[in-house]
């Protein structure tokens, strides 16, 4: 049995869900079977940082996401390249 995969949020862009210091689970789904408002883990197209963000939108592309603290969605289309896996659990601090 393989070990789950986690991440360790250090950013308050998906609070009051998710805060700093919340552990987060993933598992490595189909990219074509994420839907809106589904959580995901993705990396920055810019520096490869691993990122949460919620599902705003589906494309062609790929999928616009937002951190649920944010004002706006992230100024990047998130595409099959870029995921990493949806979120199975969230244990917060």
């Amino acid at each position: 049995m393989s070990k789950p995969k986690t991440i360790k949020v250090n950013s308050k862009a998906m609070e009051p869900a998710i805060k700093v210091g919340a552990t987060v689970g993933y598992d490595e789904v189909p990219f074509a079977s994420l839907i809106v408002n589904d959580i995901v883990v993705f990396k920055e197209p810019y520096n490869q940082i691993v990122t949460l963000g919620r599902i705003a939108q589906i494309g062609s592309k790929g999928l616009t996401a937002k951190g649920d603290n944010n004002a706006g969605n992230y100024p990047y289309v998130v595409t099959p390249k870029m995921y990493v896996g949806k979120t199975t659990s969230i244990t917060n601090p």
